[in-house]
């Protein structure tokens, strides 16, 4: 039996224009099809919240998947760009202080 890796770009919780915009970063950052290795079972698969990195660029895994077939059983980990993720927590960060900015 195969085992194999894969990367993909999780685009859950985005809306249509987050995930044209983040396409199209992609593209201008030259970041390629995300990565997919075949492995040996023994080797430590990467968990949520896990920094990986692909192609020189840093991933936050969000999370995974398993795709199970008669021959191959792949572990999908579904990964954003670090500097994505922290420019949404920084955004969050602002919304809410701009809310407790409000209320007093």
């Amino acid at each position: 039996m195969k085992y194999k890796l894969k990367f993909e770009i999780d685009y859950s919780n985005m809306s249509k224009d987050e995930i044209r915009d983040s396409k199209l970063s992609e593209v201008l950052s030259g970041d390629k099809e995300m990565l997919e290795i075949t492995i040996d079972p023994s080797v430590k698969i990467p968990v949520v919240d896990d920094i990986v990195i692909l192609d020189d660029n840093e991933y936050k895994i969000l999370s995974n998947k398993y795709k199970i077939e008669s021959d191959c059983y792949t572990t999908i980990l579904c990964v954003r760009s670090l500097k994505e993720v922290e420019k949404e927590r920084q955004a969050s960060f602002d919304r809410k202080m701009n809310a407790m900015r409000g209320l007093l």
